[in-house]
């Protein structure tokens, strides 16, 4: 294999991985997992969810706003697409189209959607992608019911990871 062929794929792997710290991230608050949440967030990490927020300090921080977010949250769903990644050794600039779902026992029959992006930096460390600097741009925000009664229709709501869940473990 040549060199040019070895920081291609060094190039790859890199934002493979820097992206697969996003989905973890996803997955983490999607089954309520705030140990996997934390563990995503760099020890220096900073963030801020939306203009109307104050900027968080450290994952801690980060796990205490999330938690205290969805605290009657009874599912949610994270629609992630990593659109881009640029790597700068041991450091990465991710761009994140986000659209999300909660559904909150406060408005049972309410689904609370959120389109966003996410404006991330990661860094490595230990070999490890780590966000450490998270910015929610909020676009646009919508509650939405069905009067339909389509999903019942269907057969839905079957929510899997559920913060009830999560509280029994």
């Amino acid at each position: 294999m040549s060199t040019t062929n070895d920081a291609v794929t060094a190039a790859w792997t890199d934002r493979l991985a820097a992206a697969d710290a996003i989905y973890r991230y996803g997955a983490a608050i999607d089954s309520f997992d705030d140990e996997a949440v934390h563990a995503v967030f760099d020890p220096e990490a900073t963030a801020q969810y939306g203009k109307n927020t104050e900027v968080l300090h450290g994952p801690d921080a980060i796990v205490e706003f999330v938690t205290g977010f969805v605290v009657d949250c009874i599912w949610q769903h994270h629609f992630l697409n990593v659109y881009r990644v640029d790597v700068d050794g041991d450091h990465a600039k991710v761009l994140v189209y986000h659209t999300s779902h909660q559904l909150f026992e406060r408005a049972p029959d309410t689904v609370h959607q959120i389109v966003a992006r996410y404006h991330n930096e990661l860094r490595r460390r230990d070999d490890v992608w780590r966000i450490s600097k998270l910015y929610m741009e909020v676009l646009w925000a919508e509650r939405r019911q069905d009067p339909s009664r389509y999903l019942e229709e269907i057969g839905g709501s079957a929510a899997i990871w559920t913060r009830e869940d999560r509280s029994g473990q």
